[in-house]
C-alpha cells in the first residue's frame, strides 16, 4: 500500500524534516519484535519498522503493506493499525493510525474507547485516496503537532 500525508503545526504550517518512526505488524498480524508471542508467521521480506524524515513542505510518502489484525493479551483482537512516533523540535506525538471500514474498529481495545476518553476517533483514521499504481491501496494521513 502507499501511505502519504503532511505534518503541520496547528496553524497549518508545514514542519519540514520531521523525524518519523513507523512500526507495524505484517499482513499476518505478527511484529518482527522478538517479544511478540503471536504464532502467526514472520515475513522474511518485511522489516516492520522504518525511520524517515518529512520533506521541506512537511510531506511524506512511503510504501508498505497493510498490517493484519492480531490477538492481544486481554484476549481481544486488535484491528489493523500502524504505530507512529513523530518528533520535530519541541513537538512529539506517539499515536496509532487505523484504517476505515475495518469490522474490528468497533471492538478494538484502544480505538473503540477514544470517544469515552474525550478524543475524536476520526482524527486517527486514515483516508483512502486514488492510487498512482493499479492494484495498490492508497491512503493519506495528515498529522497536526500541538505544542
Amino acid at each position: 500500500m502507499q501511505l502519504s500525508g503532511r505534518v503541520t503545526d496547528r496553524r497549518g504550517n508545514p514542519l519540514p524534516h520531521t523525524a518519523v518512526t513507523l512500526w507495524q505488524a505484517n499482513a499476518a498480524g505478527r511484529y518482527t519484535n522478538p517479544v511478540d508471542t503471536n504464532i502467526a508467521p514472520l515475513d522474511p521480506n518485511f522489516l516492520g519498522v522504518v525511520d524517515f524524515e518529512t520533506a521541506q513542505d512537511g510531506t511524506y510518502r512511503i510504501r508498505t503493506i497493510k498490517p493484519g489484525p492480531y490477538p492481544e493479551p486481554s484476549g481481544t483482537i486488535r484491528t489493523p493499525h500502524i504505530h507512529w512516533d513523530v518528533t520535530h523540535a519541541d513537538y512529539r506525538l506517539v499515536t496509532q493510525m487505523y484504517f476505515p471500514g475495518e469490522s474490528l474498529n468497533q471492538t478494538d481495545i484502544l480505538l473503540s474507547t477514544l470517544t469515552a476518553r474525550r478524543r475524536n476517533p476520526a482524527t486517527v483514521i486514515c483516508k483512502p485516496v486514488q492510487s498512482s499504481e493499479p492494484g495498490v491501496l492508497a491512503f493519506t494521513f495528515d498529522i497536526v503537532m500541538l505544542a
